[in-house]
């Protein structure tokens, strides 16, 4: 009697076992997918905390959108979330296993190996990612140690607690990343209501340069528009609707340069058309065209300075200067031509102190570099200035092919000397002052991050040497001399004043917006504005461009 009973009941746990198997092992891989994504936004918060830590601040946009354009920048942060959660995966999918299978499936082991992993990725990368390693080892790190408190062998009543502790962590990591989310949207939304939108065509984030004086600012943008700007109340009226690519400033007044427009269609290697440039003079509110002079193919100019008093035209082939006796152009060959470079890029100039027979040319295209050339003015003798001090890609510390030069200036403390600024934020960062005497490159300061200083500790700890130049340091804007001959120079985070011997940093003050522009005049003798000119040829954002008051 009992068989029947017994089998029958054996029969029904048989039967109910495979649903029961599929229900444990369906709830197994819950676990498993909740302890992988618990881990990996822990991991990714740490990451958007440890950046701002370094010289790969310019990533916030990456890993959250905190400025510029939301929809783009949040599909930008998604994407990167997706590629973090994809490493994350190959991390744990190597890891674990590997773990599993030579027994060390404890705690010690993954610390073991949280530590080891960033030291073997310095030792075995060039210095030039190493504010990456520091920001994506620790947020490894925590993603290790959360899967361990959740997937480790620890006794039952351990695992609860340490699984509270990594759930709270997670969620408070969540929640701030939302707050990040929901705080730059309002900051993007009240920036467009305070004065319309940043994309105007007259000048806004478009502003490629300008002068100003006491009582006014003059600023062009990308399509060519000359905007005056009464101070201090800041009304704005149009003065051309195109064409000024060029302004400068000089005792005898406000001159500009204006080109033809390039074609739409216009590619890198397309050649470029002959034209006609046009040089004037701004006075009472209206520009007062002086003399036009013809260009011939692939002849565009990349410069417009002023020479004791006479405007200059530096084109890719020639040298066109102003003489007022027969009010007409003399051209003066250069040898050799210039390397092909960007159809609109115009180069910022200046002179040693007390020589105007030697002029600088200071290059600024983003990632793609940009560079210094000195030009005899009177045989058209050019030079490249450089200084590379390994075969290393990028080697520096003034490199044409790596390094723009986003500001150039008289060196006010010695003879026959320049300096400039070099700048560049496309998705990490790196930048410097260096000082040019006849040829010679030295570097003024430079200011390095955490995450590459750290690296470089630990690099000679185990014996390598120091690279030359340092990677990831603070990026330069810009870098002017005012009317009182100081110089200024600003990065993203501060306001630098050259004392003779150092650049003495200041705080950056607010922006504030008038009609279409984000400036201020607050730091004296110079305008600061907001400005998105560097990514044309980079993924900088804004970035600062300073105007020294004449």
């Amino acid at each position: 009697m009992l068989a029947p009973v017994c089998g029958t009941q054996h029969s029904q746990i048989m039967s109910d076992f495979p649903a029961r198997h599929t229900e444990h092992s369906e709830y197994q891989q819950l676990g498993w997918l909740k302890s992988f994504l618990l881990s990996a936004l822990a991991g990714w918060a740490t990451a958007i905390f440890l950046a701002p830590l370094t010289g790969f601040n310019g990533s916030g946009r990456y890993l959250l959108p905190l400025e510029g354009r939301l929809s783009t920048d949040a599909i930008v942060a998604g994407t990167t979330l997706l590629t973090y959660l994809m490493c994350v995966a190959i991390l744990l999918i190597v890891v674990v296993p590997s773990l599993r299978l030579l027994k060390m499936d404890r705690p010690w082991a993954y610390l073991l190996v949280a530590i080891l992993i960033p030291i073997c990725l310095l030792l075995a990368f060039p210095p030039d990612i190493d504010d990456i390693i520091f920001i994506g080892s620790p947020s490894f790190i925590v993603t290790l140690g959360i899967w361990v408190m959740l997937r480790g062998k620890n006794p039952p009543s351990m695992r609860a607690r340490l699984a509270t502790i990594a759930q709270a962590l997670t969620a408070i990591g969540i929640v701030a990343c939302i707050g990040f989310l929901i705080s730059s949207h309002v900051i993007l939304t009240r920036e467009n209501e305070a004065g319309g939108s940043l994309d105007d065509a007259t000048g806004g984030r478009h502003v490629l340069g300008g002068v100003a004086t006491d009582h006014e600012l003059l600023a062009y943008d990308w399509a060519g528009a000359l905007v005056s700007y009464r101070l201090p109340d800041w009304r704005s009226m149009t003065v051309a609707q195109s064409g000024v690519v060029s302004v400068v400033h000089d005792q005898s007044g406000i001159w500009t340069m204006s080109l033809p427009p390039l074609p739409r269609s216009q590619q890198y290697d397309d050649p470029l058309q002959p034209g006609q440039f046009t040089v004037s003079r701004y006075d009472a509110d209206r520009l007062t065209p002086l003399a036009s002079g013809k260009f011939e193919a692939d002849d565009r100019p990349v410069a417009f300075l002023m020479r004791d008093g006479a405007p200059v035209v530096v084109g890719r082939r020639s040298i066109y200067q102003f003489d007022a006796n027969r009010n007409g152009w003399n051209s003066t060959t250069l040898r050799p031509a210039m390397e092909r470079a960007p159809g609109d890029i115009i180069a910022a100039t200046a002179f040693p102190k007390g020589n105007t027979r030697f002029a600088y040319l200071a290059f600024n295209i983003g990632e793609f570099g940009g560079g210094i050339l000195k030009i005899d003015l009177q045989t058209g003798v050019l030079q490249k200035v450089e200084r590379r001090d390994s075969d290393e890609l990028c080697a520096g510390p003034l490199n044409a092919d790596c390094d723009p030069v986003t500001g150039i200036v008289p060196d006010p403390t010695q003879q026959g000397c320049i300096l400039a600024s070099i700048g560049l934020r496309h998705m990490l960062e790196h930048g410097r002052i260096i000082r040019v005497c006849d040829g010679r490159v030295t570097v003024v300061t430079e200011m390095t991050s955490r995450g590459a200083s750290i690296g470089r500790k630990i690099r000679q700890s185990f014996g390598q040497k120091p690279k030359a130049p340092l990677p990831f340091s603070e990026a330069f804007f810009g870098l002017v001399a005012d009317r009182l001959g100081r110089v200024w120079a600003t990065s993203t985070r501060a306001v630098y004043r050259y004392d003779g011997k150092q650049f003495q940093m200041q705080k950056m003050p607010e922006l504030e917006r008038y009609g279409d522009i984000l400036a201020t005049t607050k730091v004296p003798g110079v305008v600061i504005l907001s400005t998105d000119m560097n990514a044309r040829n980079s993924l900088s954002g804004s970035t600062p461009l300073i105007v020294p008051i004449n």
